[in-house]
């Protein structure tokens, strides 16, 4: 049995996640962006922390993802039948930074969930702001 088109079609998936993922945080950083430029969004002390922090956390989960994007093409050439793609690591990723598929995609989620805690508190300190 050839295990190869799953890992294949695994790595598709994880490039697709971290596709959208990118998508998702760059257009949240463009709103706390825009609110603060446009003075929408009334910026106390917490609402200054809470924007920092969110978009601290999706900056390191776009860098995160760029890291995993960067390396699946290295991983999908040096595939195998019986590769586990989470204990991969492109050869330039697992060199400089000594990190596999499994814990990118960790840091580019736990960064992702972080930022997404700190967004929907930077929406609620705004709204009990007024």
């Amino acid at each position: 049995m050839n295990e190869a088109p799953n890992a294949l079609e695994g790595l598709k998936l994880i490039s697709d996640w971290g596709k959208w993922l990118i998508t998702i945080q760059t257009a949240a950083i463009a709103v706390i962006g825009a609110g603060v430029r446009e003075g929408g969004v009334e910026m106390t002390g917490t609402a200054k922390v809470l924007a920092t922090g969110s978009v601290a956390c999706f900056v390191a989960s776009v860098a995160a993802a760029a890291l995993l994007l960067l390396s699946l093409p290295d991983i999908t050439q040096n595939l195998r039948p019986d590769t586990n793609i989470w204990r991969t690591r492109g050869t330039l990723i697992g060199r400089v930074f000594h990190l596999d598929t499994r814990s990118l995609a960790t840091l580019e989620s736990l960064f992702f969930g972080l930022g997404v805690v700190c967004f929907a508190g930077l929406i609620v300190a705004a709204i009990w702001s007024r």
